[in-house]
């Protein structure tokens, strides 16, 4: 057995973990960790569900429908593009973007986030996976 990469400590090289008790992996673990969450954290009914994880849940003749209108409305608002126009096709199938097509982005930290919330609204709007893909 060896130290995991990353947590190698050069000072006692030849030291490993000693795990006292393994709990992943184990046919037991779900209902060890039940007995664990029950008797430290308190469950509460919190009634209809509505909203949860950006997902709007409707409720109709007892079937659910889920949307994202709020999370894009949201998403729309954060990157500043309400007054945006809206466009059938969001992006050509044969569209190769190029660095030297624009100027840089100011903030890439914020383009990756807007990104990857993109990616999540794929969840209920497939149909806009494959522009969401090209500028990923």
């Amino acid at each position: 057995m060896a130290q995991p990469l990353g947590f190698i400590d050069p000072t006692r090289p030849s030291y490993v973990c000693k795990i006292h008790k393994a709990l992943y992996g184990l046919k037991q673990a779900p209902r060890a960790w039940f007995h664990r969450i029950s008797g430290h954290f308190d469950i509460k009914d919190l009634g209809v569900l509505n909203y949860f994880l950006g997902l709007q849940v409707l409720h109709k003749d007892g079937t659910f429908h889920l949307n994202q209108l709020k999370y894009a409305h949201d998403l729309l608002q954060k990157a500043n593009l309400l007054n945006s126009k809206p466009t059938s096709t969001p992006l050509a199938a044969e569209v190769l973007l190029s660095v030297s097509d624009s100027a840089l982005i100011s903030n890439p930290t914020e383009y990756c986030k807007l990104v990857g919330s993109l990616h999540y609204f794929t969840l209920t709007c497939p149909d806009i996976s494959f522009a969401i893909s090209t500028v990923d």
